[in-house]
């Protein structure tokens, strides 16, 4: 899955094959704060800096806002942009939720840096990511 590259944009994926509901956000009144976990995916091959912005951006940017205190939050590096572009790809494929985050400026110009996953139950997203590293 090395290799693959698209335009950079702002995407919010919303495919739905049939075991897409299973990624969903179950409703308030139904859920545990413990079933809830946000992931995010960043480049390990920017600066300290850069790296933790876009995990910010890609927090933001993903969330239904009003989550649960007890909501768990994972951040995953990869190693550069093609790798980043093959777990979009994954997702997607998976009907999983999730932004990408596309820099504006120079020297990222139009590179995707991070995706941030829809909050949702870790068990169902997680078994996407389960091969990717922790952020360290």
């Amino acid at each position: 899955m090395e290799g693959l590259t698209s335009p950079a944009t702002w995407v919010t994926v919303r495919t739905r094959p049939p075991y897409a509901e299973a990624a969903q956000v179950p409703p308030a009144e139904t859920r545990t704060e413990a079933s809830l976990c946000r992931y995010m995916i960043v480049r390990r091959d920017l600066p300290l800096g850069a790296i933790v912005a876009q995990v910010a951006h890609a927090a933001g940017n993903s969330s239904p806002g009003n989550l649960p205190a007890h909501t768990i939050v994972v951040v995953l590096g990869v190693p550069d942009e093609p790798r980043l572009e093959a777990v979009a790809k994954r997702l997607t494929l998976a009907g999983v939720e999730f932004v990408r985050v596309v820099e504006d400026t120079p020297p990222y110009s139009r590179q995707l840096i991070a995706l941030g996953c829809k909050p949702g139950r870790k068990e169902v997203i997680g078994r996407w990511l389960s091969g990717l590293p922790l952020l360290r």
